[in-house]
């Protein structure tokens, strides 16, 4: 059975040695796949869809780095990590290119002065990040992911174990981690909002690929974590096109408050979807089942 997360779900009797070699070549095909799209098209999508292609991998490579050599993982990790930091300006750029024309397209003509100002020097931003895109992805450690999946040890402690266990305890660590973290509280620092958003994002690539081997209600657990996500993602974008706006001389007044409706909506989504995925008889519900299945693996 295919999966969301890109792998083919094998019988529930597989080692996590299996599942590992499976899990780590299906994000390597997507991540390859992503990146020749974005290489290609230069639009926000396709950058987007590697980034997140890209942290889904390294979070496999956090889940099973155990079965590799600890300096091979950790260059890797690494190495990714900095490509993805190297993408977020250009997506953020594309990003809010799109927002203004989507939004001057709407307006009547002709223009006010600092809406063309605006634009023009959106465009020109995104052009002279799009150039450091190919440069980003040349130096991309594809083949060094390669080299990973080729030194998987299935010798090592745990990669003869079942693998439902294996996975059902690290994602019941992993949801009473966020729990006890809970989310950020308003005007919540940066650096807050930054370790929250890393630790949610390991909860929510566990849940992806332990879903197919787990059921329900993991599937539920997935459903209300990408939803966090997506409240997340947006909220993030607006800060960002709030920073941009900020710091221009001149910038159009009515796109501040376009921006706080988004930013307040954002946050409303958020406050729904966490709500919904930290409320009691769901988490009781969730924390019982991971511990049967941790349980049946002794």
């Amino acid at each position: 059975m295919q999966t969301k997360a890109g792998f083919t779900c094998h019988h529930e009797a597989s080692s996590v040695a299996e599942t590992a070699r499976h899990i780590l070549r299906a994000q390597l095909r997507v991540m390859e796949s992503n990146a020749e799209r974005a290489t290609r098209l230069h639009s926000a999508k396709a950058i987007h869809d590697l980034r997140l292609a890209i942290r889904r991998f390294r979070a496999a490579l956090r889940i099973f780095g155990g079965l590799m050599p600890d300096m091979i993982v950790k260059r890797l990790r690494r190495r990714l990590l900095v490509l993805n930091r190297q993408l977020g300006p250009i997506r953020d750029a594309q990003v809010w290119l799109g927002l203004l024309t989507r939004t001057v397209g709407r307006r009547e003509r002709p223009l006010p002065a600092e809406w063309v100002q605006c634009v023009k020097m959106a465009t020109e931003t995104c052009a002279t990040r799009v150039k450091m895109l190919d440069q980003a992805l040349k130096s991309a450690p594809f083949w060094e992911a390669h080299e990973c999946c080729n030194h998987l040890q299935c010798d090592k402690p745990c990669g003869d174990q079942a693998v439902r266990p294996f996975l059902a305890a690290k994602l019941q660590r992993a949801y009473v981690r966020l729990f006890r973290i809970g989310a950020p509280v308003a005007g919540a620092t940066g650096e807050d909002v930054h370790a929250f958003r890393r630790h949610y994002r390991r909860a929510r690539y566990l849940s992806e690929f332990t879903e197919p081997l787990l059921g329900e209600p993991v599937d539920k657990l997935t459903h209300y974590l990408k939803r966090v996500s997506t409240a997340l993602g947006e909220r993030h974008d607006v800060e960002v096109q709030i920073q941009i706006l900020t710091g221009m001389k001149k910038p159009p007044k009515d796109l501040f408050v376009m921006l706080d409706h988004k930013k307040h909506a954002a946050q409303q989504d958020f406050d729904t979807a966490w709500k919904k995925l930290m409320a009691p008889h769901f988490r009781k519900h969730v924390r019982t089942n991971l511990r049967v299945v941790k349980r049946a693996g002794k």
